[in-house]
């Protein structure tokens, strides 16, 4: 069962789903929740994550 979390950043809000698999990593998708047709998302597989501390 996908997990679901709504944050809302500058006015916007936004929602994650995160797709959890036994035999492949997890994956997380970011979309506007205000967009009723999903025009525009980001999708990135758990092994692709980096920790943001790491990388600024």
């Amino acid at each position: 069962m996908p997990s679901v979390t709504d944050r809302t950043t500058a006015g916007t809000e936004y929602r994650a789903i995160v797709e959890r698999y036994d035999a492949r990593p997890n994956q997380c998708t970011i979309f506007r929740a205000t967009d009723e047709h999903a025009a525009a998302w980001i999708s990135a597989d758990e092994a692709t994550y980096v920790d943001l501390a790491l990388v600024r």
